[in-house]
This record gives structure tokens, C-alpha cells and sequence, in this order.
């Protein structure tokens, strides 16, 4: 069923089940959280800009198609500014952009309807299974060389801080690898945990290679284990 939410354009792509910290400081988004808070458990679309910035939005701004829905986690005035809050927002579910709704608000609005995965294939357990195992030693293997290209002491995390499922683990590592805008964005909008896995596979290999032969990190969004968006 399709519904209306406010839209928050990033350059950042949000994912279910993650965390996502914000920086809000532009009088429209101010607006947007206080419109938020008014009702506990409101919800506010995360969208991803194709390109620019948020503070470069026009009435038909340059955004994908699919998002996620969040709701915020904590908010609190940024120490030392008026006006400027920082805020931590939880994913919740993929949704659909059908259109732009023209409203009162200040933000985008946006009809949205509902982007389920695939339904899940039983004969395919066990090459999910299989793939969040390889992707689990990838993942785990590439969170330690970006802490030793970084100069960290001590591992942000391990494999056994990781959880072990497909869906967790596919979200989790979209958040956290290294990828450019285009390719977090595509794995939002793969329809199943197999596919996610797989591709995740894929890229994880790719970065690894890159830090072992570069020993740097070709794109970084931000520190892991989750990237941040600013308005």
C-alpha cells in the first residue's frame, strides 16, 4: 500500500536495520524534525542523490527511485551551535519513489509504496548459507586491513561481532565497505539476500585486492562501521 513521507535527500544511501548519524542545520530540515518529534514513531524517507548535494535541492531534485524509511533514534543540539542537531536515524524498510507530492512543508514530500525482497527460495538456503559464510571471513579479513591502513591499534571488530544471518550480515556490510554512491545504491535495490551476498562477495574481493596492492582505500564514506550524511 502506498503512503506519503517526508523526503531527506542524501548523499549518503541508508540501509534497513542500520544506524545512520546526520548533521541538521538547514531551516527545512530543522523544520522536518520538529515536524518528526511532534508524533513519536513517525518516519521520514532516506533517498540518495544520483549527484551534488542536499543543499543544492530544486523542486525536482536528482534522486533515485528507491530509498528507505527511518525513524529517528536520538537527537540532540550539537554542542557549541544554535540551530544545529545531531541526529542518529534507524532504517527500517526499502520503499519505492512513485512521485513527488506537493505540500505545505518546506522538505520534499513523496508518494512511496512498499519494496519487499523476493520471496525467499528454500531451495536456495543453503547457497545463502554458503555465501554469508564466505562473506562473513571477506568482510572480517577487509575491517582489519582498513584499521591497519588507518593506524588503529585495536580492530573495530571481529568475526564474532558479526551476525551470522544473510539479511543482518548483506545490510551490515553495505554500510560499512567502501563503495562509491552508485554501487551502495545498487545494492539497496538488489531483490534478495543471495544476490546481495553474492555481489558483496564480489566487491569485498575487489577492495581487498585494492588495499593489498595499494594499501589505501579508493573511496572512503566515512569511518565504519557506518557512513554520515550532512545537510
Amino acid at each position: 500500500m502506498d503512503r506519503t513521507l517526508p523526503l531527506f535527500p542524501l548523499e549518503a544511501i541508508l540501509y534497513p536495520g542500520t544506524l545512520l548519524p546526520l548533521r541538521i542545520f538547514q531551516p527545512r530540515y530543522v523544520q522536518l524534525l520538529e515536524d518528526l518529534q511532534r508524533v513519536p514513531g513517525s518516519e521520514l524517507g532516506i533517498i540518495g542523490l544520483r549527484g551534488g548535494t542536499s543543499a543544492d535541492l530544486t523542486a525536482h531534485p536528482d534522486i533515485y527511485d528507491v530509498g528507505c524509511s527511518a525513524t529517528l533514534r536520538m537527537v540532540r543540539r550539537a554542542e557549541g551551535a544554535d540551530e544545529v542537531y545531531a541526529v542518529t536515524v534507524l532504517g527500517r524498510d526499502r520503499f519505492r519513489l512513485l512521485e513527488l507530492v506537493d505540500t505545505d512543508a518546506p522538505y520534499l514530500c513523496g508518494r512511496v509504496e512498499p519494496v519487499p525482497d523476493d520471496p525467499a527460495d528454500p531451495a536456495a538456503a543453503d547457497e545463502v548459507e554458503a555465501l554469508a559464510s564466505e562473506s562473513l571471513v571477506l568482510f572480517a579479513k577487509y575491517v582489519r586491513g582498513v584499521a591497519n591502513i588507518r593506524g588503529r591499534t585495536t580492530i573495530p571488530m571481529t568475526e564474532a561481532d558479526l551476525p551470522s544471518d544473510g539479511p543482518s550480515l548483506s545490510w551490515l556490510m553495505a554500510s560499512a565497505v567502501s563503495l562509491t554512491r552508485r554501487e551502495q545504491q545498487e545494492l539497496l535495490e538488489l531483490p534478495s539476500d543471495a544476490l546481495r551476498l553474492a555481489r558483496q562477495r564480489d566487491l569485498l574481493i575487489r577492495e581487498l585486492a585494492l588495499i593489498s596492492r595499494l594499501a589505501a582505500l579508493p573511496v572512503g564514506p566515512g569511518d565504519l562501521p557506518s557512513g554520515s550524511g550532512r545537510n
